[in-house]
């Protein structure tokens, strides 16, 4: 996931009206963090001579990218990783500083459509709902809650679930629905989700 400063990226936003944006980290910026992270989809990023498109970025608090954080002579505003690098071979010439960049002419499928939920895992290893994305389906905000546990995902009994795991499993094709049986306050209870474009 590419991450930027929060400051800037909600001035790209401002800037950009017409940019998708969403409130929740889903899909691939879901690592466990902040539920409340700002995605903004960058539909353009200039990396040398290449072209990227469809970059999402998630929003990190100011002060992790600042000049005393890595002791560089300005403020760093983001990371660039994930969704930007998986298109590319790159080789680095630590003792030159130098970077090599080689598209590998790959296009990823949009790892945003999916259900759109902010997802943990508690003491017990059991997939903890945190938080809905802003964009996620009204079926999705209705049928699912904070705090709800995932038990099943679909037909297929894949128990413990990963974050990376859950997640694919959750995303799919705009419209789809996807049945999870879920346990809230103690009750277990079976609930329908639909698959979104949520940047």
């Amino acid at each position: 996931m590419t991450l930027i400063r929060e400051d800037v990226l909600q001035s790209w936003s401002k800037a950009h009206p017409d940019w998708p944006h969403s409130i929740g980290a889903v899909g691939p910026a879901n690592e466990g963090t902040d539920p409340d992270v700002f995605l903004l989809r960058i539909p353009i990023l200039q990396l040398g001579p290449f072209t990227v498109n469809r970059v999402v970025a998630a929003s990190r608090p100011n002060k992790i990218y600042s000049a005393t954080s890595y002791e560089t002579p300005a403020a760093i505003i983001g990371a660039l990783g994930g969704n930007v690098l998986s298109q590319f071979r790159l080789e680095i010439d630590y003792p030159e500083q130098l970077c090599f960049f080689e598209h590998s002419g790959r296009e990823r499928a949009n790892e945003f459509d999916t259900v759109g939920l902010v997802l943990d895992t508690n003491s017990k290893g059991q997939l903890v709902v945190r938080a809905i994305s802003s964009t996620a389906s009204a079926v999705t905000r209705q049928n699912i809650h904070p705090g709800d546990i995932i038990l099943q995902i679909g037909g297929s009994d894949g128990a413990p679930y990963t974050l990376a795991k859950a997640a694919q499993a959750l995303s799919g094709v705009v419209g789809e629905r996807e049945h999870l049986r879920i346990l809230r306050h103690g009750k277990p209870m079976s609930v329908m989700v639909v698959v979104s474009r949520i940047l």
